[in-house]
């Protein structure tokens, strides 16, 4: 069922909005009106899509760090009016995430205090997304690509709490156990829906009550997610569950990694005489940092590769973290001015922060680097 619009042309007037010009002290008052401008023209006018609540712009429009999150992305488009092609991706739920993390990589070039330079089309050839010129004359060819959590992952976040909840309501009727679920490669091939999660919980709790007086350990299958190992344990008055674990191998997360630098190098090979710079946005794949190390491998052996700059957010009441990984290729020494745009916190983790400065102290739990 479709909802009444939610990004309506008075959403940017309320009281709140004065808060989070007020708390972003990178940025002037003119800054601020030029980011106003364009949130007015990318949000809001002859706005179409009516949103559904799970829309990003509707989370972001009502708390105060997505609102930071919206006027950072406005105040790099001040900078870098997006076309319509981009406008259209901005506002559609599947196609934002990819727009704003281009958005959010340029911005990042920006601010090392690079000038941002068109790149000339080419037949036939994908573009990267611009050429950037640093203060000492340096160029550098840049591509942003962005990794999203792949689609069995998301069913896995559904599948994995919904087992728990069902063991938890049936842990009391095989009391005196341990039981620990080994998830097996049907799940990993085929993610059960609830109505047969259901069955094979109640399914292994019924055998597991059949073996519940036998003094040694047992192991009962749960259809479709994997095996119940049960081991004796008076000390437990009820079932006392753990999980294994679900994710990919690390291979197969650097695989994922891998397709999508792979793209981002045929693009800056465009202009091979020029050093490559790759923003690797991985906010919504959560395990990509098992991946990173064997990226980090291939990173080395990529001849025109300057630096991937790993980066994903972190979120806390007032503000959103860039937290970053440099992985350096052996063109890294001729990108070296891009470091400017990033800074380290009194944690000493490294952080993009493009409005506002760091909190101290530092409230980020999972950065992904910091300096010794």
């Amino acid at each position: 069922m479709r909802i009444p619009k939610l990004i309506r042309p008075e959403w940017l007037d309320d009281d709140g909005w004065l808060q989070v010009y007020a708390s972003a002290d990178r940025l002037s008052s003119a800054d601020t009106d030029a980011a106003h401008l364009q949130m007015e023209r990318i949000h809001t006018p002859e706005w179409t899509e009516s949103c559904e609540p799970d829309h990003p712009i509707v989370w972001e429009q009502i708390t105060f760090a997505g609102r930071r999150v919206l006027l950072e992305l406005a105040y790099v488009a001040a900078f870098r009016p997006p076309g319509t092609e981009m406008i259209g991706r901005l506002r559609n739920a599947r196609g934002r995430f990819g727009a704003a993390a281009e958005l959010r990589g340029l911005g990042m070039i920006m601010r090392s205090g690079a000038v941002l330079e068109r790149v000339r089309k080419k037949r036939n050839a994908r573009l990267p997304e611009c050429i950037a010129r640093f203060p000492s004359g340096r160029r550098a060819v840049v591509e942003v690509k962005a990794i999203r959590e792949s689609a069995w992952m998301r069913e896995m976040d559904r599948v994995v709490p919904h087992t728990h909840f069902m063991f938890a309501r049936l842990a009391g009727e095989v009391p005196g156990f341990r039981g620990h679920l080994e998830w097996s490669d049907a799940v990993r091939k085929l993610p059960p829906d609830d109505a047969a999660i259901l069955v094979a919980v109640q399914f292994a709790v019924a055998r597991a009550k059949t073996v519940c007086q036998v003094e040694r350990d047992h192991s009962v299958p749960a259809a479709g997610l994997g095996t119940l190992h049960l081991t004796p344990d008076a000390s437990c008055p009820s079932l006392t569950m753990s999980y294994g674990t679900y994710s990919p191998s690390d291979e197969a997360i650097f695989e994922r990694l891998r397709r999508r630098t792979d793209e981002a190098m045929k693009q800056l090979a465009v202009h091979p005489e020029l050093p490559g710079i790759i923003v690797l946005d991985i906010d919504a794949f959560g395990v990509a940092r098992n991946g990173l190390s064997l990226l980090a491998e291939w990173a080395r052996a990529q001849p025109q590769l300057g630096v991937v700059i790993v980066v994903e957010r972190e979120h806390s009441a007032t503000v959103t973290y860039g937290n970053v990984l440099f992985l350096l290729g052996p063109r890294a020494d001729e990108v070296n001015e891009v470091e400017n745009a990033f800074e380290v916190c009194d944690q000493n983790h490294i952080h993009y922060m493009a409005v506002s400065s760091p909190e101290s102290p530092c409230p980020c739990h999972f950065w992904l680097s910091r300096v010794a």
